[in-house]
């Protein structure tokens, strides 16, 4: 997984699934070709992380690649808000 969030607070970050099954941060220069990856603005990143707002108002605000079933997941899933 990669995550690219752009404007102020921009960064780039990894995640991977180690030999346990579990989901493990990791350095994004480290992945080769992720399976999966989201591209957003920062406001929308956090608004999406909170649970502030539903992934299908701001889809096109939304860069995703990879298995379409995986990929339109991941907005959703990123929410820490139950």
């Amino acid at each position: 997984l990669r995550i690219e969030v752009t404007g102020p607070i921009a960064f780039v970050a990894g995640a991977a699934i180690d030999d346990a099954g579990r989901g493990v941060a990791v350095d994004p220069k480290q992945l080769r070709e992720p399976t999966v990856s989201l591209t957003t603005d920062w406001e929308t990143f956090a608004m999406l992380c909170c649970g502030r707002v539903d992934p299908a108002s701001v889809a096109d605000r939304l860069t995703l690649t990879g298995p379409a079933d995986l990929a339109e997941r991941l907005p959703a899933a990123i929410s820490i808000a139950p």
